[in-house]
């Protein structure tokens, strides 16, 4: 698998630090508050930081879309020079709310900007082209990416579409046995 090196690491960990299991929250997190040093690591140094195996990593950037340790660091060091790095640090407990507010805000904003950077223009507008044309929509995902199911479904309503959140695997079975071919039928994962 190659992944196209583009600026996107920053993305991916923020959607990897949702529900994963811990070893990849850890890994998720030590990268995003020490980008610069962790760019520079070896898998088993970033292992031992992150108190986990240099396989646990493999599989972490396998998880993250990336072949291998070598095209995560690439993506990484790609994103640290190309953008400007949102991080969230934790927050000092004498910092004004004003700061606070602002590191939000800053933080959110770059996940936007990750997030387009990540984007293939063509495949969102046969997606969206196709969601116009169905009958209705069922937005499936569990846990984390269940409630990225509901806001999508919520979304679609208030547009206008027939668009159903499922989120318990079982009912998912179900649900996607009866999809019909004017339903168009959306998996939503935040881990991969």
């Amino acid at each position: 698998m190659m992944t196209k090196i583009n600026g996107s690491v920053f993305a991916r960990l923020r959607a990897g630090i949702q529900g994963g299991p811990s070893a990849v929250t850890r890994i998720c997190r030590f990268v995003l508050k020490a980008p610069f040093r962790a760019r520079n690591l070896s898998i088993e140094e970033l292992a031992q930081a992150c108190g986990a195996s240099p396989a646990t990593v493999h599989r972490f950037c396998r998880k993250l879309g990336y072949g291998g340790y070598k095209e995560f660091q690439l993506d990484l060091a790609a994103s640290l020079g190309s953008s400007d790095v949102g991080i969230i640090e934790d927050f000092d407990e004498n910092a004004r709310p004003k700061t606070i507010v602002r590191q939000v805000f800053d933080y959110h904003r770059q996940g936007v900007i990750d997030t387009e950077r990540m984007l293939d223009v063509r495949v969102l507008t046969r997606v969206a082209r196709l969601i116009q044309r169905s009958g209705r929509v069922l937005l499936l995902g569990f846990g984390a990416s269940g409630s990225s199911a509901r806001r999508a479904a919520d979304a679609l309503l208030n547009l206008g579409f027939t668009a159903v959140a499922v989120v318990d695997p079982y009912t998912q079975i179900f649900a996607t046995d009866n999809a019909g071919p004017g339903d168009v039928v959306v998996g939503i994962s935040h881990t991969g």
